[in-house]
């Protein structure tokens, strides 16, 4: 190569490694799509509670299947190639307290996975119990004692084998929703309707543990939104390892003067805690995403003044946050667009992620739904088409700089290398799409 067009190499990826990260590129990957025919499963499954294992995918897979005329349920894990494999499913024989032999499981609510294991809980009768799944391929009983609610809403499983658990409903034996950590097969309870409030008067209403309003970390730390039934509300977390308030509604929004109004939406990822709030303001009431580190320093993820191109988001979907890492997935509408849009943000830069009337895989997106955390900066999300279909895919979104600075610099760049050498492109099939 000649020492001219290597310099203008070299100066060339220097630029490029200081342009702005404004582009993102976005590529789904297929988990499950409600006409894809899962082993043992009728058409029509649906996902929930998908989990990532490495380049793997864990999840509830349901549906009802026309040919058995039966509702089907089980645990499904999708390998990197594409394969399926039931793990449990309503056929499988449950190890249980108080029944044996041919008893099997009536639901399933909750999974995660830590080291190719899978933890669950399987409603027998009327009440769960917690199961772990290894290599074995048989569900091993984690025996609870203690109180514990009926139906599971998340678990996370931490590396030192203690499962943390949100839960609600009630039942003849566990009858107290809330958070609980299990240890040994014994639950200890982290927050519940006995719980008094930190900070305030009185303890926590059963509302505080509806599935909308909490969140536990991969580190096992929990977040919620709670109330007292009094009209203080808030949000709570023991990620100091006790039980302790954010902020609640007699506290003003750092710099600016005005009272916290209400909360909702509470996301918790490396200790970091996030949630939508708004505020008590005559003109204009503030309403965003906002973070509290562990120091306590705030910050805005996003509000109705924060700026998107020419535009300002104007206003929020509740419930659509998910954070993993430096990035951030919502639902939001702007000043100049009226239309429900799910947007990312990574670092500064916020981009479309996904709106009504996208192609994805051929179909056209006619419903925006939820997104969860997989791997670092990734996320599951999930669409209905119009042709009433569903489709759930993990994307993966990641920076590259603003394509009107890359593209002539990859032009220039590679005029130079042209001169010395030709080189044979090759492009490869992935099942991804690009909205």
């Amino acid at each position: 190569m000649r020492l001219t067009s290597l310099l203008f190499l070299l100066g060339a990826v220097f630029v490029l490694g200081n342009c702005p990260t404004n582009a993102q590129t976005l590529q789904f990957r297929e988990v499950l799509h409600s006409d894809t025919q899962v082993p043992g499963f009728g058409p029509n499954t649906t996902a929930s509670f998908v989990r990532s294992d490495g380049d793997e995918d864990v999840f509830i897979a349901s549906g009802f299947n026309a040919t058995t005329n039966q509702n089907e349920f089980g645990i499904i894990r999708r390998s990197s190639d594409g394969s399926f494999s039931t793990l449990v499913d309503h056929n499988t024989i449950v190890s249980h307290p108080i029944f044996s032999g041919t008893t099997t499981f009536s639901f399933i609510d909750a999974v995660d996975v830590f080291e190719n294991d899978v933890f669950f809980s399987g409603r027998v009768s009327t009440d769960n119990y917690l199961y772990r799944l290894g290599s074995g391929g048989t569900p091993q009983l984690i025996e609870q004692t203690g109180t514990s609610p009926r139906t599971f809403r998340n678990l996370r499983v931490l590396a030192n084998g203690d499962v943390v658990m949100h839960g609600s409903g009630t039942s003849s034996v566990f009858n107290n929703p809330g958070f609980y950590k299990n240890s040994g097969g014994t639950n200890t309870t982290i927050a519940n309707r006995n719980t008094a409030v930190p900070s305030g008067t009185g303890n926590f209403d059963i509302d505080s543990f509806q599935s909308s309003r909490g969140d536990i970390g991969k580190n096992g730390s929990i977040l919620f939104h709670g109330s007292n039934g009094a009209g203080l509300s808030g949000v709570y977390s023991d990620r100091s390892g006790t039980l302790e308030k954010i902020f609640d509604t007699n506290d003003f929004m750092p710099g600016t003067g005005e009272q916290f109004l209400g909360f909702a939406d509470t996301e918790i990822d490396n200790n970091v805690a996030y949630f939508a709030a708004a505020t008590v303001n005559p003109s204009n009431n503030r309403i965003g995403f906002y973070s509290v580190d562990e120091a306590g320093n705030f910050d805005t993820l996003v509000n109705n003044d924060t700026p998107y191109g020419d535009d300002e988001f104007l206003n929020f979907d509740t419930f659509s946050l998910a954070v993993n890492g430096d990035a951030a997935v919502f639902r939001a509408v702007t000043d100049n667009d009226p239309e429900l849009v799910t947007y990312y943000k990574v670092g500064s830069t916020f981009g479309e992620l996904a709106r009504v009337g996208d192609v994805i895989d051929g179909r056209q997106i006619s419903f925006l739904a939820g997104a969860s955390a997989a791997e670092e900066g990734e996320f599951y999300i999930s669409f209905r088409f119009t042709d009433n279909t569903l489709g759930t895919y993990r994307v993966a979104v990641s920076a590259v700089p603003e394509p009107s600075l890359f593209a002539p610099i990859l032009i220039a760049a590679g005029c130079c290398l042209m001169q010395r050498r030709h080189r044979k492109r090759v492009r490869s099939s992935r099942s991804s799409a690009t909205v």
